[in-house]
């Protein structure tokens, strides 16, 4: 799990650094807070759930209150556990 935390965490701050037109284009049309909140997912720890755990949350809440990227994020990453 460390090893996917890191490469999460990677691939967070290639994104920052490499990809500032597409960054700049889900800002504006998609998530404004998404430059914010991949820097803070970048230089911060990451919460562990379980893949049971993750799933049973998902299943709590109400999808339209969450951005559609955040929701994305949580699932993709815990496919990539």
């Amino acid at each position: 799990m460390d090893c996917a935390d890191e490469y999460f965490k990677f691939l967070c701050k290639y994104v920052l650094e490499n990809r500032d037109e597409d960054m700049k284009f889900i800002s504006k049309r998609v998530d404004k807070t998404i430059t914010t909140r991949l820097e803070a997912t970048a230089s911060s720890s990451l919460l562990r759930f379980s893949y049971t755990e993750v799933i049973s949350l998902l299943q709590k809440v109400n999808h339209s209150q969450i951005p559609y990227s955040s929701y994305m994020l949580v699932c993709c990453y815990t496919i990539m556990i």
